[in-house]
């Protein structure tokens, strides 16, 4: 299903795709964090933040998620890293947590094998795929709130993006399943709450009534 500016979805896409990116000017840090999913382009964006000397380290944080565990033999924290590498990050650069399976998990463990390392960041640059940045900046402040954190992810336009995703269909029905995660997860405790704009929750609405909800956690 292509995608055009002129389609009466594009509108409804275009206000989710904004809302998820929080837009963060990206500064120096003590670590780079890489959240691992189907989507490598964040292991792109972590090797270019390394080139620019953001951090000294990066950790890509995967195991199998529910969209690779069929797909992939290897984690998802072991192919990004192998992306890295051949983008010129050295392996010595690098740190491999391969147990996470979902948002949380990649930034506990992540976090907890820092601690172990005795490494404590007090400062985090978080990369992650584009419709994942403000869910990711919101369950890293529920559990780390004193811990600088930046978030960042491919910068791509929303056509741009869409012209790169094998299946534009799961890729709408998964940025509104993490829109819906946005609203409900802090009532569950999982992340700090976030404003939802009314034309976004609009939007939102439209979409699950155009029946993309096989991402949802609950009936709307």
């Amino acid at each position: 299903m292509p995608i055009k500016t002129t389609d009466p979805i594009y509108p409804l896409l275009q206000q989710l795709w904004t809302y998820h990116h929080v837009e963060h000017v990206i500064q120096a840090a003590d670590c780079i964090v890489v959240m691992g999913s189907h989507d490598i382009s964040a292991a792109t964006r972590a090797a270019e933040l390394f080139h620019q000397g953001m951090a000294d380290l990066v950790l890509f944080s995967g195991g199998h998620g529910k969209l690779t565990q069929n797909i992939w033999q290897q984690s998802e924290a072991q192919i990004f890293a192998d992306v890295a590498m051949q983008a010129g990050v050295p392996k010595s650069k690098i740190l491999l947590e391969k147990k996470a399976t979902n948002c949380g998990e990649n930034i506990r463990f992540s976090m907890q094998m820092l601690a172990d390392l005795s490494r404590n960041p007090q400062s985090v640059i978080l990369v992650c795929k584009p419709y994942l940045e403000r869910r990711a900046l919101a369950t890293f402040k529920q559990r780390y709130a004193d811990i600088e954190v930046r978030v960042t992810s491919q910068k791509l336009t929303l056509l741009e993006y869409i012209a790169l995703v094998p299946d534009i269909e799961q890729f709408i029905q998964l940025m509104v399943g993490d829109l819906q995660r946005i609203i409900v997860y802090p009532a569950l405790g999982y992340q700090i709450p976030q404003d939802v704009p009314t034309d976004v929750l609009h939007a939102f609405k439209k979409l699950v009534e155009l029946g993309f909800t096989q991402q949802l956690i609950k009936p709307i």
